[in-house]
């Protein structure tokens, strides 16, 4: 069997990110994962947010309350609950000795820090 080359289009790291932030705010529940990626597409991916295309998604997706939300998922960001939690979801998806850096130098309060520093200057009114 000969299988030609398939070529995929995906999003640039920089709309990835843009829709991390959507998600962010968006969603219910906070989603741990997403916490994570967006520590991954700024510090190892250079991702840069774009407001414009952050606020043209919430259009898409019919966001309402955009605002109250952004400042509702900020709070719960720099929560120990959160935190602690995060810890135990990472788990499921990074290796333990990893989860046991990052517990150890505290750097998931910075990891959690990126995603409310990406809803500050990508979403709420400045």
């Amino acid at each position: 069997m000969q299988i030609q080359d398939v070529i995929l289009a995906v999003e640039s790291p920089n709309e990835i990110l843009a829709d991390k932030a959507v998600a962010l705010v968006a969603r219910d529940v906070l989603k741990y994962r997403d916490v994570w990626d967006v520590w991954y597409l700024v510090n190892r991916l250079d991702a840069h947010i774009d407001r414009n295309l952050v606020q043209h998604k919430f259009a898409d997706y019919g966001t309402i309350d955009i605002e109250t939300r952004a400042l509702r998922r900020r709070e719960e960001l720099s929560k120990e609950s959160t935190a602690k939690a995060f810890l135990g979801e990472m788990k499921r998806f990074l290796p333990s000795n990893r989860v046991a850096e990052l517990t150890e130098m505290g750097a998931h309060h910075a990891v959690l820090a990126d995603s409310g520093e990406l809803i500050r200057r990508g979403v709420l009114t400045v």
